[in-house]
């Protein structure tokens, strides 16, 4: 895999229509050295890898690692939000994973991950934990579909609000003891 670094915690990979990112571990400089992490510092983690602006069809992220931003994935939903995304493979440790604000036409969320990878040393449970929500979904959604999603150590694994039409299969959450 190659590495995305990004130099500060205003940058960010914009996605625009028809566009796709494969194969890369995406991190802020600031981060790229500092692990394992406590939960202190990654509660100070800001930023946005991928922001997806206002109806950016046809989007693909997959096979990627985002480790150590406020938020790995998120979108522009001024008028339409995201349309036929697809995010499939991703390994997140992130404060928040995926948030989505309204996706007009059919999103597909497949085989991904939020756990603390980042902290993984086994020494201390309680660093093991994120004080976000590792899926979020919220406002109209048309057929947004989670399929053997997964999450460990975030306050909420899934969150939705005021979405419509949306289906998890195979998804599960679970927390630190």
């Amino acid at each position: 895999k190659a590495a995305l670094v990004l130099n500060d915690s205003a940058a960010q990979i914009r996605m625009e229509m028809n566009c796709g990112l494969k194969g890369f571990h995406i991190l802020r400089k600031d981060n790229e050295n500092t692990y394992p992490v406590s939960n202190a510092q990654a509660n100070a983690w800001t930023g946005t890898a991928v922001f997806l602006v206002d109806y950016a069809a046809n989007v693909t992220i997959s096979h990627c690692h985002i480790v150590g931003f406020e938020i790995a994935i998120t979108n522009d939903a001024t008028v339409s939000g995201a349309a036929q995304f697809r995010a499939e493979y991703l390994n997140i440790d992130c404060k928040n994973g995926i948030v989505l604000t309204r996706s007009v036409d059919v999103t597909y969320v497949e085989n991904c991950h939020c756990w603390p990878i980042a902290s993984q040393d086994g020494s201390n449970d309680v660093d093991n934990q994120r004080n976000g929500v590792a899926f979020r979904v919220q406002g109209t959604h048309d057929w947004t579909k989670f399929t053997n999603c997964f999450s460990f150590g975030y306050d909420r694994g899934f969150q939705v609000n005021g979405a419509n039409s949306c289906t998890f299969l195979g998804c599960g959450a679970d927390y630190t003891p």
